[in-house]
């Protein structure tokens, strides 16, 4: 496995565009080849989880350019709409100016949905526990597959509504733009991960079941107990 992995990485500069996916796959397999001499199998499927959420990194890196607009868009939009319907008036517009970027302009100030705003860092550690969470509760298929589909919309949403709290907390509270704002981003960011843990645990594999009941003070012998 060791041999295989330090193949893959010497590949990787002249894979291209695989470059990256293969320089990750070849971590993995140098990671479980080490893990597996030092612990044996049982050591790796200890580790499974951690690789997989490793690959899941590295799938999402990838994909950062592509989602970064979409996701700020998306931010921005629903932002907009529901503190429109929470009576908070704004508008979103973007600028041309330079890099085009997402303005929520208030009465009072405009905010920047800039790229930090976009919720892909909630979205990658929504995406990796729940990975990690398949298998440290051993979930069925279908409840695992609910899961990951349910770990983006709620990552979008927590970071919507952290953007709604701080546009319109600001003009309310006399403390620090960016003391508020790393607190709220905070709030939100684990609130979504504990929303996630929430529903992994409700859906966990149970444990076998203890016995009930006062243990017989007789031992059954082997005929009583075909009976």
């Amino acid at each position: 496995m060791l041999l295989g992995g330090f193949g893959l990485l010497l590949l990787a500069p002249h894979a291209g565009v695989a470059r990256f996916p293969l320089v990750l796959i070849s971590f993995c397999i140098s990671f479980a080849a080490i893990v597996s001499f030092m612990f044996g199998r049982r050591g790796v499927l200890y580790f499974l989880p951690s690789l997989f959420a490793v690959v899941v990194f590295g799938v999402m890196a990838l994909l950062f350019p592509g989602l970064d607009w979409p996701l700020r868009a998306a931010a921005g939009r629903y932002a907009a709409e529901l503190l429109n319907a929470l009576n908070f008036p704004v508008q979103l517009a973007v600028t041309t100016q330079g890099a085009p970027e997402f303005l929520l302009i208030a009465p009072k100030q405009a905010f920047v949905v800039a790229t930090e705003c976009n919720g892909f860092g909630l979205l990658v550690s929504s995406i990796m526990l729940v990975t990690i969470l398949i298998f440290q509760f051993r979930l069925p298929l279908v409840n695992a597959c609910g899961l990951l589909i349910l770990a983006a919309p709620i990552a979008i949403f927590s970071n919507m509504f952290r953007i709604v709290t701080i546009v319109m907390l600001v003009p309310r509270l006399p403390i620090s733009y960016n003391l508020l704002h790393e607190t709220l981003g905070l709030i939100f960011y684990y609130a979504a991960l504990g929303a996630i843990w929430i529903l992994a645990e409700n859906r966990r594999e149970p444990d076998d079941a203890p016995e009930t009941g006062q243990p017989s003070q007789q031992q059954p012998t082997p005929m009583e107990s075909l009976s």
